[in-house]
């Protein structure tokens, strides 16, 4: 947070609302043609043999900025995550990325209705390099994955969508240190 607060201040264009960890995100992006708002940002990291790697940035953008996980989840606004790595990743790494994350946030009846979700949403990622941008964009309709501005994928379930957003903002979240930074204004 306080790295937003002192990009903000010092920086010398109100281009980026926010920079962590030498990613910059915008302060808005279009998205559909809707004007989304940078809501928060945060980290991933990752331990490997105890040393911590920061993954990637993530940023929450929203039509309107909110600090309530459960009122985002539950909108039918257009909302967007939009992660930078900051290392490489295999493709196995990343589907058990998020295989591990949605058996945090998506329990017994909610994983068995998902499952077969999970699996079609998994099977869209490839590898990842550093600099690589993973753009999720949830709607009515579903969430919807780009890579470098390449579309991957997308899963056509609204309820679904909510679970992986939930794994950033959801109750609980994987982290609530990733769901603090996202959901401070």
């Amino acid at each position: 947070m306080k790295t937003i607060i002192l990009g903000l201040l010092f920086s010398s264009t109100l281009a980026f609302a926010g920079e962590l960890y030498e990613i910059k995100m915008p302060d808005t992006e279009v998205v559909n043609g809707k004007n989304l708002v940078l809501n928060g940002m945060t980290v991933r990291e990752v331990s490997i043999l105890s040393i911590e790697i920061k993954a990637y940035v993530g940023g929450l953008y929203l039509e309107k900025k909110s600090s309530n996980g459960d009122e985002i989840l539950n909108s039918k606004s257009l909302k967007q995550m939009k992660t930078i790595f900051k290392h490489h990743g295999r493709a196995s790494e990343v589907k058990n990325a998020w295989d591990e994350a949605v058996k945090i946030v998506c329990k017994d009846a909610c994983f068995s209705k998902h499952k077969d979700h999970l699996k079609q949403f998994e099977n869209i990622f490839k590898s990842v390099d550093s600099g690589d941008s993973l753009i999720y964009v949830f709607s009515p309709t579903g969430v919807e994955v780009t890579q470098n501005g390449e579309k991957l994928g997308s899963v056509a379930d609204e309820d679904f969508g909510k679970v992986v957003l939930g794994v950033w903002i959801g109750n609980p979240p994987f982290s609530e240190k990733m769901k603090k930074g996202l959901l401070s204004l």
